[in-house]
Formats: structure tokens, C-alpha cells, sequence
């Protein structure tokens, strides 16, 4: 599952913002639900690990109560492992540091040495 730092405009309101770190897709889904789609941007995708995802719904009804979590997800099943399924618009997606990471690493172990000739 992807996790993210975003910034949320509490119920909608641009003077009235936090910066989360640590968010999951599935976090950012719920988020959006409660404070409006256009609500949670900067998204900057930090990492992808792996979730077991009746913990994370469990995880997530705690913090922001089961009957929302129920009516977005469901009871059962899986939940949103990327913004994408998650359906977030790519307009609201920053940066996405794991694909900058991998390609880094690529470019680095690619990059031939340049030697002098002395002159």
C-alpha cells in the first residue's frame, strides 16, 4: 500500500490546514470522504509496503469511526492499495519519491567514470 504525505484543508477550508505524514492510500480515501475530494492535496508518495488490510480497517474505524470506514470500503474485502484505486486525481499527487529513489539508484549504478587526458 502506498503511504503518503498530504495536506488536508479541514472540512474544505484553506485556512484551515494540517500536513499529515504517514497516510495510507486507503487513509487518503477516508480523509476525502470526510473533508471533501479537493480537500486533501500535495499528496507526495513516500513509500509502498504491505499492509494487512483488516488491520488497517480497524486501524482506520478507530480513528475516524467504523460507519465511515464501513460505507466507503464495505464490511469485507480489500481496500485501495494506491491512490489510483483510491481515485485520486493525478492533479492532486506532488511527487512520488519512490519512483526517484529506484531511478537514482539506476542512474548511479549506470553512470560511466569520466577520466582526463592530462591536458
Amino acid at each position: 500500500m502506498q503511504v503518503c504525505e498530504c495536506l488536508v484543508l479541514i472540512g474544505g477550508d484553506i485556512g484551515n490546514s494540517v500536513t499529515k505524514q504517514e497516510v495510507t492510500s486507503a487513509e487518503i480515501a477516508v480523509l476525502r470522504a470526510i473533508h471533501g475530494n479537493d480537500a486533501v492535496r500535495s499528496i507526495v508518495i513516500k513509500d509502498q509496503i504491505k499492509v494487512d488490510h483488516d488491520k488497517e480497517r480497524e486501524r482506520l474505524a478507530l480513528i475516524y469511526k467504523d460507519e465511515i470506514v464501513m460505507n466507503l470500503f464495505g464490511k469485507f474485502g480489500d481496500l485501495p492499495e494506491t491512490l489510483e484505486a483510491a481515485r485520486v486525481e493525478s492533479d492532486m499527487i506532488v511527487g512520488d519519491e519512490t519512483k526517484k529513489s529506484k531511478t537514482k539508484k539506476a542512474a548511479e549504478a549506470v553512470e560511466p567514470t569520466v577520466q582526463s587526458s592530462g591536458e
